[in-house]
């Protein structure tokens, strides 16, 4: 047997289209929990006896996560498929501006892994149909890591990559480390005081709802309500936080938590750059629990709310909760471009 591991995408024309395209970019996973369906029978107790007699095929649905060390090219496609958003400008580095829309169906892709070259056996497992249920980034240290929670339509055997292809597929860029991420809040640079962060997409997907008559399989998979939460780990060194939850120096204010403006910048230099902008973010917690002689950490969250966002065109404005900008040596992110 020969370790033969990789994630590989391609962004669908139409949803769950037959055959899969092949995959236009790979990344190299950490790990990949997407796999074929679970309880896929329809059991027919009846009453005939305790036991059951009958079963059925049923409603097919597959789910599952993929996670990687993240670069300012590849995280592009995932973010246009989680937000749905997306603006191209630019000759080169180009500019890609991403940002949530009000569309129930988001952008479906394909998805090739490889999962190892057994003798004998020549099997890549290839989900069509891909909608990403929710997008994580996280920084704490080390890489920066990027988790996809996908739900497919279905899923089917394809045929592994060789080794250097997919080294041909894989980005040049190298994935980004903590130290070239920044935090800015409310005009002040605090990154000095972030020692960690994640940020969320959620789109609350439902493939039941895509599930009609004639097929065993998801005809679409819309979205449902999207949410988008930040959370800052924090070095307790002052009162700034507390106060904007309180919206108030000294205590809880009738107005309620203050909104602040949130940057967060990701820049690799040549291997490009990204800005996430949340123009209104307002905390639900700021913690300060002592234990015993520790230090006290502020692991504080929060929430993005929508606001009016103009893009860079400065003629076309959008409503989302995040404006994500992105600079890089990629093309347009186009169905069959990498």
């Amino acid at each position: 047997m020969e370790i033969l591991r990789y994630a590989g995408f391609a962004e669908e024309e139409t949803f769950a289209e037959s055959p899969a395209p092949g995959a236009d970019f790979c990344v190299d996973e950490t790990s990949a929990s997407l796999d074929a369906a679970t309880e896929t029978q329809i059991v027919y107790e009846g009453s005939l006896g305790r036991g059951s007699r009958v079963h059925r095929p049923g409603f097919y649905t597959v789910d599952g996560d993929i996670e990687y060390a993240f670069d300012a090219r590849t995280i592009g496609w995932l973010l246009k498929w989680a937000l749905g958003g997306y603006a191209f400008s630019g000759s080169g580095p180009y500019t890609h501006e991403l940002y949530g829309t009000d569309d129930v169906f988001l952008p479906s892709f394909a998805c090739h892994l490889g999962k190892d070259k057994i003798d004998g056996t020549d099997f890549e497992h290839v989900f069509s149909g891909c909608v990403l249920d929710s997008l994580e980034l996280s920084v704490e240290d080390g890489y920066t890591m990027a988790k996809a929670a996908i739900k497919a339509a279905k899923d089917t055997k394809g045929t592994i990559l060789a080794r250097s292809a997919v080294e041909a597929l894989l980005p040049d860029e190298y994935p980004l480390v903590f130290h070239e991420v920044t935090v800015n809040r409310q005009n002040s640079d605090i990154t000095a005081k972030v020692k960690g962060l994640s940020l969320e997409v959620g789109n609350s997907l439902s493939p039941e709802a895509g599930r009609s008559l004639g097929s065993r399989f998801a005809r679409r998979i819309p979205a449902g309500a999207r949410e988008v939460k930040l959370s800052l780990n924090m070095y307790y060194e002052d009162l700034d936080t507390l106060a904007l939850l309180w919206g108030a120096e000294s205590g809880p204010s009738d107005d309620g938590t203050t909104e602040v403006p949130i940057v967060i910048t990701f820049d690799a230099g040549d291997d490009g750059s990204m800005d996430i902008t949340i123009p209104r973010f307002v905390l639900s917690q700021a913690p300060l629990q002592p234990s015993g002689k520790d230090e006290i950490e502020m692991g504080t969250e929060g929430v993005a709310i929508t606001d009016a966002i103009l893009l860079a065109d400065e003629v076309t404005t959008v409503y989302s909760e995040l404006l994500v900008t992105l600079e890089n040596d990629q093309d347009e992110m186009t169905v069959g471009g990498s």
